[in-house]
């Protein structure tokens, strides 16, 4: 087992440490730093992204020889983390609590250590992992959130304002589709250097915003209380419901209508005020969420999957997962494949 020690800030110094960790130098470019892992301890790239004002990006595209602990325990308050696993898994624990906190791909964590007390991330010998994470320097990045007043995000917000860390903070979030098209976007490369900082810029605080999203609507009582009252809730339950059971099936908006005895106009109102999205374009995603994971499960071929999900023509499934994905299906079981060799 190898262990990294990151003991300084801004992002620049941990990007550093590391490099020092693996006898290796760095590289930069404007705001982009980063460290090529070198070969006596594996393959890939960690970097940083140093958008100022508290807030930066750390990427890791990382496989390790045998288990990695990075260990982040500078004398400071240390960075909020939005954390999410791309490919992979990892275990995060605080500095001085050593219970896990396990993240596998297409889950995300939040994480918020007390005063200064460190985060400490543990990666799997021989497995490749990915993660987006979200940094903020809670002291500098305090004046973008300290007047912002929302009952909704609760400790969440709280936490987000707590500049000198007086409590820590943990909460696991499950797989998304939106964060997962955001950070494709986000990870782009672009030709021009100006537009991609603009871009990843953008799209990390639209990352931030999603998992912020995904936080409020899983600590919510009722998460539909101020879009939608109790009545209509129960009504999109018993259509998720109908959607589950006969996903199989060619389902059409004539079959919600007759199922649930209310007519198209009111089931797309429904659907946009609730999620923000017609009731094709939920029924498209949740077919494609259904067949990636068949596809995971590596027990069904393409064409066995075409029909688990409803659709009868393999050349439209194709594109709409690859419009989805941005890969064919084909490409996706080829990584599984590679990863399970």
């Amino acid at each position: 087992m190898t262990v990294l020690h990151v003991s300084s800030l801004p992002l620049v110094e941990v990007i550093q440490d590391i490099s020092k960790g693996l006898n290796t130098t760095f590289k930069h470019e404007n705001h982009f730093y980063w460290v090529d892992i070198p070969d006596l301890y594996g393959e890939g790239r960690i970097t940083g992204v140093d958008f100022k004002n508290g807030f930066g990006l750390l990427n890791y595209q990382v496989k390790f020889n045998e288990q990695m602990t990075i260990e982040f325990t500078y004398d400071q308050v240390h960075p909020m983390k939005f954390m999410h696993c791309r490919d992979g898994a990892f275990v995060h624990h605080f500095e001085k609590d050593e219970m896990p906190h396990p993240c596998d791909k297409y889950e995300n964590i939040i994480v918020a250590s007390s005063k200064k007390n460190g985060h400490v991330l543990i990666f799997p010998a021989n497995e490749k992992v990915e993660i987006c994470s979200i940094e903020i320097d809670r002291a500098q990045f305090y004046k973008k959130v300290e007047h912002i007043d929302d009952e909704n995000s609760g400790v969440l917000l709280d936490t987000i304002k707590d500049k000198k860390g007086a409590k820590k903070f943990y909460f696991k979030g499950d797989y998304s589709l939106v964060i997962f098209n955001i950070i494709n976007d986000l990870l782009e490369e672009r030709t021009s250097k100006v537009v991609d900082i603009f871009v990843k810029e953008g799209k990390s605080y639209e990352m931030l915003a999603a998992q912020w999203d995904q936080f409020v609507a899983s600590y919510r009582v009722d998460d539909f209380n101020k879009k939608v009252n109790v009545k209509e809730y129960q009504l999109l339950v018993e259509i998720e419901n109908y959607i589950e059971k006969n996903i199989a099936s060619s389902i059409r908006i004539k079959d919600i209508e007759k199922f649930v005895g209310i007519n198209e106009k009111k089931i797309q109102l429904l659907f946009k005020t609730a999620y923000d999205k017609t009731f094709n374009v939920y029924l498209q995603n949740y077919r494609m969420e259904k067949a990636m994971k068949l596809l995971q499960n590596n027990t069904h071929n393409i064409s066995d999957v075409v029909h688990a999900v409803g659709l009868k023509n393999k050349s439209y499934f194709t594109r709409i997962f690859r419009a989805t994905f941005n890969k064919t299906p084909s490409e996706f079981l080829r990584e599984i494949k590679d990863k399970n060799n």
